[in-house]
């Protein structure tokens, strides 16, 4: 390894030593190219900003989409857990009728009649 490191300082010991004999740079810059490039940079950087603004307005719309749906989530679960907690409330009309019909119900079962034969008699009587 320390061969190596020799070997590469002679090489970079080598190549300064030319440039500095030819007496000009070795490397080249494209003409314009320093005075174009405030230009290029600032397109660069509102290229970059207006795709950061859109990334964030997603994020914003995500992030808010599911606000949303988590309080839905809990809106949900509070409505069953207070449907479950208030009292069925019947008025006593309701319950009289439920009793009636129930009693109609086995009534018509004994008497062995179903809805064709209720429909005749009913149709008969008229």
């Amino acid at each position: 390894m320390n061969i190596h490191d020799n070997e590469t300082k002679n090489t970079i010991r080598e190549l300064m030593a030319h440039t500095s004999s030819n007496g000009h740079n070795p490397f080249k810059v494209p003409n314009g190219y320093f005075d174009t490039l405030p230009n290029r940079v600032m397109q660069r950087i509102n290229a970059e900003g207006a795709h950061t603004a859109q990334k964030s307005n997603t994020r914003l719309f995500f992030r808010l989409a599911a606000a949303a749906m988590l309080a839905g989530a809990f809106f949900m679960a509070g409505l069953a857990i207070y449907e479950r907690s208030t009292p069925l409330t019947s008025n006593a009309d309701d319950i009289i009728f439920a009793q009636e019909l129930e009693y109609t119900d086995e009534l018509l079962d004994y008497a062995m009649l179903d809805n064709s034969d209720i429909e005749y008699y009913l149709t008969a009587a008229e």
